[in-house]
């Protein structure tokens, strides 16, 4: 796929707004404790079972979600390993719905569709290498083993697949400040069985260290099959001109694509580019599309820029199964640094009632 792009999140039929809504109650939250008197213990210190608790809140309209008691643990107990066993610490930061743990991760995942191979989700996971342990071996290399987990689960919260794989990684002591400063990057490709929400998750244990981390994406699949006007997830990433001092461990231009792609971090004065797939598209009696493509970016659910709708040019395309977009967008002094939305809007002339479909890809912007 070389000169394509490699896809990234997606929903369908959503608007901006909510999904900066959604966005925002996922990335963050309060955590509220207290210390609770001697009556919660017995004599002995142990703990006396399950204590309900009950948050409330004064300010109406708001809602409170947390948990429904504690079991008391003393101090001493809370000192002791929480986990049996390295799968048990892996797969409790699998489950957890935050990004957590001491090892800093970032990903990207993204729908998309082959005809050989149907629908599928690709996954690209940014680890921070100064989060692993690297250890310096007799040949004088330094080396780094863990293990990462991918779960796929339904709307539904069921698990619908898994899998497990252990890693290592040697580097050679003069690339080993590159590797800590540009982190590693792992490719996971899942096939998907059924159209439908799921969310992916992934979760990274180092095996010297024992430090866990972990990421979550939701992502909407749709029904190609059912012959409607579909886009795939939408990819960002820095422009390759300005690729340039900041590559992955392998080095080139590729590897810090792939690197933004997964972080979605940019900058001012950057120009950020993005990359989809058109599945679905009418074709004429010469058997050509007639698209238009439009772009709108969003900063807390409010529209900050529009752009113009343009035709689409479909010459040089190889598959008009699967058509390839791209564009690109300068972010200018005058953006303020937040989190954004891109969304793509792609219009079929050609098509009749479901002639119009978009996507969207969160970001931000830094200064």
């Amino acid at each position: 796929m070389a000169g394509e792009p490699r896809l990234s999140t997606t929903t369908v039929g959503v608007s901006p707004a909510t999904v900066s809504r959604v966005l925002n109650n996922d990335k963050g939250y309060y955590l509220l404790g207290y210390r609770p008197d001697q009556s919660t213990f017995n004599d002995e210190g142990r703990r006396t079972g399950f204590h309900h608790i009950e948050v409330k809140v004064r300010r109406p309209g708001l809602t409170v979600r947390t948990r429904s008691g504690f079991y008391g643990f003393t101090e001493e107990e809370t000192r002791r390993p929480a986990y049996r066993n390295a799968a048990e610490h892996l797969y409790a930061a699998l489950a957890s719905p935050f990004a957590s743990g001491d090892i800093r991760v970032r990903m990207s995942s993204v729908f998309g569709y082959d005809p050989t191979r149907s629908s599928f989700t690709e996954s690209i996971l940014h680890i921070d290498a100064r989060d692993l342990a690297f250890n310096k071996q007799p040949d004088g290399t330094y080396k780094a083993s863990f293990a990462i987990v991918t779960a796929t689960f339904g709307d539904n919260g069921n698990l619908v697949d898994q899998a497990e794989r252990a890693y290592s990684i040697i580097v050679e002591e003069a690339n080993l400040e590159r590797t800590y400063r540009t982190g590693l990057i792992y490719i996971v490709t899942l096939p998907i069985k059924k159209p439908g929400a799921y969310q992916l998750r992934m979760a990274v244990r180092d095996s010297t260290s024992a430090h866990v981390g972990s990421a979550n994406q939701f992502i909407e699949v749709p029904d190609i099959k059912k012959k409607r006007l579909t886009l795939s997830g939408i990819i960002l990433s820095a422009s390759r001109a300005q690729a340039t001092g900041d590559t992955n461990v392998s080095s080139g231009q590729e590897d810090h694509a792939l690197s933004s792609q997964a972080i979605r971090k940019f900058q001012h004065r950057q120009t950020m580019t993005f990359g989809y797939y058109i599945y679905n598209a009418k074709l004429d009696s010469s058997r050509q599309p007639h698209l238009e493509t439009q772009v709108r970016l969003f900063r807390d659910g409010k529209l900050v820029y529009t752009g113009k709708t343009k035709p689409f040019d479909s010459a040089g395309q190889t598959d008009l199964r699967q058509i390839v977009a791209r564009g690109e967008i300068l972010l200018g002094t005058d953006l303020p640094a937040g989190e954004y939305v891109l969304q793509v809007i792609v219009v079929d002339r050609l098509a009749g009632a479901d002639s119009l479909t978009t996507q969207w890809m969160d970001f931000d912007l830094v200064d």
